[in-house]
């Protein structure tokens, strides 16, 4: 009599919050979704009863809370990846499935928004472990930071793969001898449109109640070393000769001082090469077509930007100094916070199913290289509303991009092997580059220029 094959299982804990709905919903009808399991968990049987509710298929329950370590443990070993999805994560105990994670060589992810819990707990503690056993901690996989992380990523493979193929047909080298072209500088305006996420706003008053030394958001704060920051500005434009002369205006983001504590640990991590040592004893076969020494690499003296793109320079600089206030007072008085409270979006809720679906998450892009004159231009264009459906969708490929075989022609990047705390784009790379895609969620285009719009 055969065995049951058993099917990779991916584990979704807070599965009753509003995003852990979206995810098990869009999981349930996903094309794949005969290629693995899933399981359901959290504190509430009830609820997760009514989560249950109205999917197509059936999935197993466990009831658990995060304070019973060994229930932990044992959930953990229950599959093969874990998303965690009860936030906001400093105060919700999420180092305990951390830790289990990183112990036992299980792959971990997040939506966390928090820079100074991961500087001052999580990758101090868990990103050599994580290593030693393979387990790959990887935090921020919504809204907040895949988006910006994987448009940069994909400026700057589609910048590098070019060139090599240029060098190629030129009879030159492909060996790596040559200095590699690179980005400099990488501007990225958000166009976006949806509701506001409780966890969000759970998250800026978790952020605030924490001592003024605690709420760190400095862009070198997730790696070793420091370097120049680009001071906030009341406005912001880009241009390139392929916009026809038009002008994009931007405001301050108020997702860019953690974005960019993401970019630069992703920047960071890269530079390492570590496609050039040898593997780790407990790193296994590369599934799917290894491509190791093709994964792009960041050189020195990247800057990068984000912006809210808005209609002209007055809307910029009036929603940059509403934006300064607004953050001024809520982060300095737990007065104001108290009076806001009450018209902010409550944890567990979010906006109107309309609402979602008739959102959008874009984003245009504009990358200086090291080679004068030579620039990118990348667009994301998202369905979807940012904070709730379109982050579903995005962690979700992003678990699956751990949980299944590499899709044709992509492979894991090098510290996939190895482990730790890691980035979306150092993790996933040209996986979750060519999941999106496929997905039919996210259209990412790259295209490289060279002076008067001829292409590379």
């Amino acid at each position: 009599m055969n065995e049951l094959k058993h099917k990779p299982t991916l584990i979704i804990y807070g599965a009753t919050a509003f995003t852990g709905r979206q995810v098990v919903e869009y999981l349930d009808t996903h094309p794949d979704r005969d290629e693995f399991d899933v399981i359901i968990s959290g504190r509430n049987a009830a609820r997760l009863d009514g989560v249950k509710k109205g999917l197509k298929r059936d999935y197993k329950v466990v009831v658990l809370d995060l304070g019973d370590e060994q229930g932990v443990g044992g959930l953990v070993r229950m599959g093969e990846v874990v998303v965690n999805l009860a936030g906001p994560y400093r105060w919700h105990n999420a180092s305990s499935i951390i830790s289990a994670c990183a112990s036992t060589g299980t792959h971990y992810l997040d939506l966390s928004g928090e820079s100074s819990w991961l500087e001052t707990l999580i990758i101090p503690k868990y990103d050599y472990l994580a290593s030693t056993t393979g387990s790959i901690i990887l935090p921020s996989c919504g809204f907040d930071t895949i988006p910006g992380d994987i448009v940069l990523y994909s400026a700057l493979s589609t910048l590098q793969n070019q060139t090599r193929h240029a060098n190629v047909v030129a009879g030159g080298n492909n060996d790596g001898s040559e200095q590699e072209i690179g980005i400099t500088k990488h501007t990225a305006f958000y166009d976006i449109k949806g509701g506001l996420a409780g966890g969000t706003v759970q998250t800026m008053y978790s952020v605030a109640e924490l001592p003024s030394e605690e709420r760190n958001s400095d862009e070198w704060s997730l790696v070793s070393g420091q370097g120049p920051s680009q001071p906030p500005r009341l406005s912001y434009t880009l241009t390139h000769p392929s916009f026809n002369n038009k002008t994009l205006h931007g405001a301050f983001f108020a997702m860019y001082p953690y974005n960019r504590c993401i970019i630069r640990r992703s920047w960071f991590l890269s530079r390492l090469s570590l496609a050039r040592r040898s593997s780790p004893p407990h790193s296994k076969k590369p599934s799917g077509d290894d491509q190791s020494e093709q994964e792009p690499r960041h050189v020195d003296g990247l800057v990068y930007q984000e912006a809210l793109q808005v209609p002209s320079r007055f809307w910029a600089v009036t929603a940059t100094v509403a934006m300064g206030v607004f953050g001024l007072l809520f982060f300095t008085s737990k007065w104001t916070r108290w009076l806001v409270g009450s018209f902010l979006p409550k944890s567990g809720t979010g906006p109107s199913e309309e609402t979602m679906r008739n959102g959008h998450t874009n984003i245009t892009a504009v990358s200086q290289t090291t080679r004068p004159g030579t620039s990118v231009v990348t667009s994301y264009k998202g369905q979807s509303d940012p904070g709730y459906r379109h982050t579903s969708y995005i962690l979700s490929e992003a678990a699956l991009s751990l949980l299944l075989p590499p899709p044709k022609g992509t492979s894991l990047p090098p510290l996939a092997k190895i482990g730790g705390v890691l980035t979306p784009s150092t993790a996933l790379g040209s996986v979750l580059l060519q999941r999106l895609r496929s997905s039919g969620k996210v259209i990412i285009e790259s295209k490289v220029y060279e002076d008067k719009h001829k292409d590379l």
